[in-house]
């Protein structure tokens, strides 16, 4: 049996439990306040039961929301060109949608998880990896006076090199070569 899916399945029923709640403390926070807009909104959602993609990235800007829909408040935004895990999908108002989070980049952490278009996003391929800013790490055999363990992220390229920063204010000029980027899943 395929871990991935049996860690799936496993886990299915809880998550019903979860959303569930979360929807219900939702409706009834939204009814107190009186947010007549988010209240009335209707959701209909079918659970998936398929294969969730390993990792996704998109070439554009995305909005992470709170439930799987644009009339919903938003998460976070995560710059382009970004690598998320999956963990969930959706159906929602004849949408797929990935319930997704990034790893930390810093603390304290901003809220790095929220729901996106499954069809604004794009796999993560050996292409896609010299496009990826974030998260990156330093190959163990770079030498640099102060190495970073942690994810790091581009934020300027020249040439052969690339401006990233890191937790703590960690910032440097590393040559692209001594990037290491995640590794592809099967």
């Amino acid at each position: 049996m395929n871990r991935r899916k049996s860690r799936y399945y496993l886990k299915k029923p809880a998550r019903l439990i979860i959303l569930s709640l979360f929807f219900l403390a939702l409706g009834f926070f939204l009814g107190r306040t009186g947010s007549s807009s988010l209240a009335e909104a209707s959701l209909e959602i079918q659970f998936y039961t398929g294969e969730l993609p390993g990792y996704f990235l998109s070439d554009q800007e995305q909005t992470l929301y709170m439930l799987p829909s644009e009339d919903f408040p938003e998460s976070t935004k995560l710059p382009a060109y970004t690598m998320v895990n999956c963990y969930d999908r959706v159906l929602c108002q004849g949408e797929v949608w990935l319930y997704v989070d990034t790893p930390v980049f810093d603390i304290p952490a901003p809220n790095a998880k929220g729901w996106v278009k499954e069809s604004q996003g794009i796999p993560y391929t050996e292409e896609m990896r010299p496009l990826l800013v974030f998260p990156l790490y330093l190959k163990e055999e770079a030498e640099y006076p102060d190495p970073h363990s942690g994810p790091l992220l581009i934020e300027e390229r020249k040439e052969d090199q690339v401006y990233l920063t890191g937790a703590g204010g960690w910032a440097n000029w590393i040559a692209i070569d001594d990037l290491r980027y995640p590794d592809l899943q099967d």
